[in-house]
């Protein structure tokens, strides 16, 4: 017996691909509200399931949903005041 093939595939993951800040909020409410499996998200929205689950694993150990690092970013804008950068910092991880 042959398989037919499915003709709703869903598009293949690239090798690479920046995946947009909307499309990190997309992801994480499908499986956050609507308990969509990161698989089947995988599937349809053509991102790997690897960075989907980075993305599920950021979003649930930080709470935020993109991966810059605000310290970093803090420090470079606050080089000329360095009381106002350790203030921040004190703020970012309460």
């Amino acid at each position: 017996m042959t398989r037919t093939p499915d003709v709703h595939q869903p598009p293949q993951p690239e090798v690479y691909r920046k995946i947009t800040h909307a499309e990190r909020v997309a992801i994480i409410y499908k499986h956050m509200v609507h308990r969509i499996p990161m698989r089947k998200i995988a599937r349809r929205s053509g991102v790997s399931y690897n960075s989907i689950r980075n993305i599920m694993d950021t979003y649930r150990n930080t709470g935020r949903t993109n991966k810059k690092n605000y310290k970093t970013i803090l420090l470079q804008n606050f080089k000329e005041s360095p009381k106002l950068a350790k203030t921040a910092l004190h703020l970012i991880q309460k």
